[in-house]
């Protein structure tokens, strides 16, 4: 009997520890920022973080564990800075931000003297009904495999993104730039604006730099204003 009653014991720590792998934090009631919810997520699971209020935070956000970050339904949630504003990053080789989901934040970037992408993601990550607005004359949303099956299959789904004229590479609204590590990136139901243009050459939409090709669903386009 005692042998029993010690192994019954034993399994409800285990499940005890199961339930503590994924958790809703929430900002900023459990923490000041989303920054700081990230650095107290879980390592093993994925967590959940909530803006439970209207939200300006200073990027960048580095998100360096599996995360999904949303807001409560009627708020907005902004990310603002003068460079980088979100990189999809790893805090170990056993630990990364593979499969984390940014859902309904704006980027703003303040400036346009940034060499950096405004949202960068060099693990796989989702970005859904985001907006991101004028980058400044570079990308905006860059997508780039380099660290394995870890960076295979992004989505960017149903965002705005806003691109200062620009002409080249180095300056489109979305770069993607992938490799054998980090194919099926998927694009779907995106919008595109090109602001302060006078020619079609003044701004690339979207840019495409991969093998092998990424499965690209329709992009939505809106013409110059």
């Amino acid at each position: 009997m005692k042998r029993i009653t010690f192994w019954i014991a034993l399994t409800g720590v285990f499940l005890l520890v199961g339930r503590v792998e994924a958790q809703t934090i929430y900002v900023p009631f459990d923490q000041p920022t989303i920054s700081q919810a990230i650095a107290h997520a879980s390592q093993q699971g994925t967590s959940t973080i909530v803006v439970t209020q209207n939200w300006v935070e200073s990027g960048p956000i580095i998100m360096d564990r599996k995360v999904t970050i949303t807001h409560n339904a009627g708020l907005t949630a902004t990310i603002s800075g003068s460079g980088l504003l979100l990189q999809a990053s790893a805090l170990s080789q056993q630990v990364t931000s593979s499969g984390s989901v940014v859902d309904g934040l704006t980027f703003s970037r303040t400036g346009g003297g940034s060499t950096q992408p405004m949202v960068d993601f060099s693990y796989k990550a989702t970005l859904k009904n985001c907006v991101v607005l004028d980058n400044g004359k570079k990308i905006g949303v860059h997508v780039i495999g380099v660290y394995g099956p870890n960076a295979a299959g992004s989505l960017l789904q149903n965002n705005t993104i806003e691109l200062s004229y620009g002409g080249s590479a180095a300056n489109s609204a979305i770069y993607v730039e992938t490799s054998t590590y980090s194919n099926r990136t998927t694009l779907t139901g995106n919008t595109i604006r090109i602001l302060n243009s006078t020619s079609a050459r003044d701004g690339i939409g979207c840019y495409i730099d991969a093998y092998p090709d990424p499965e690209v669903a329709p992009l939505s386009w809106i013409g110059f204003n």
